[in-house]
């Protein structure tokens, strides 16, 4: 995505053959036929056009190379200015307000003018739709989280968690979100196979579960594993947690902006 080169094409020069100043008008015999005298300015008038055309073509070529790095440049320029923006984004998250919250509308508004300058600027999206589900633009947070699912693939980091934003913001708009949670929880159940011990994806797993109206599932699923030693304690935890875990308080309060 930020890798742009250059394109040139080889000139090849064609050489061009030395002729006399002034030729003599001869007559020459093939078959009996004879030649019309020659010009003695033909093969200057030629060689001179020949050289016209290369000229021509060399300009064309030069131009054209001139576009083609003009515009990597501009490409490049954009990328930079996407990352200064997605930067500033998480600063005003970092920031909270004198309510106690990040201000997300400014956020969202530096990840729409990054994922703009930036289209493949994934981890922009990610936040700009974590934003807008804040929000509660539920359809822009479906729009942006469809729009990423479809340039990531399977194994990208932060395609589950479009799913479950996607899931989320249909369900808030009172649609059946179960497409979005089982594809989800389907990558999550690869990377545990993975890696038992991944914490992050156990977590989330049982979290959409719990999404799901699934309690009882996330909570058998918690049961059925056994750790290393540091996992096992957050593990522990968890199932602690999970069994008081209230899913529609917690997506309530995902919401900042009623």
């Amino acid at each position: 995505m930020e890798k742009h080169q250059a394109v040139t094409s080889g000139i090849k020069h064609w050489g061009l053959g030395g002729y006399a100043s002034v030729l003599p008008r001869i007559r020459f015999v093939v078959t009996r036929q004879e030649s019309s005298p020659q010009s003695p300015t033909f093969h200057t008038a030629n060689r001179w056009h020949t050289l016209e055309e290369t000229d021509l073509d060399m300009r064309r070529l030069t131009l054209l190379t001139l576009t083609i790095l003009i515009s990597a440049c501009q490409a490049d320029l954009k990328v930079k200015e996407s990352e200064k923006a997605y930067k500033k984004g998480i600063e005003t998250l970092e920031t909270l307000s004198e309510d106690g919250d990040p201000d997300y509308r400014k956020a969202q508004k530096h990840f729409a003018r990054a994922t703009h300058l930036n289209p493949e600027n994934i981890t922009a999206q990610y936040w700009k739709a974590d934003a807008e589900l804040k929000l509660g633009k539920f359809a822009e947070s479906l729009e942006t989280s469809l729009t990423a699912l479809d340039k990531v693939e399977f194994e990208h980091p932060l395609r589950p968690h479009f799913l479950v934003i996607a899931g989320i913001s249909t369900k808030k708009m009172g649609q059946i979100p179960v497409e979005y949670f089982n594809k989800a929880i389907s990558i999550y159940e690869t990377r545990i196979e993975d890696d038992i011990n991944n914490i992050d994806a156990i977590m989330n797993k049982a979290i959409v579960l719990c999404y799901m109206d699934k309690k009882e599932s996330a909570i058998a699923f918690l049961n059925t594993l056994s750790l290393n030693e540091e996992s096992q304690a957050i593990l522990d935890q968890m199932k602690v947690d999970i069994k008081t875990f209230d899913a529609d308080k917690a997506l309530n309060q995902l919401q900042i902006e009623k």
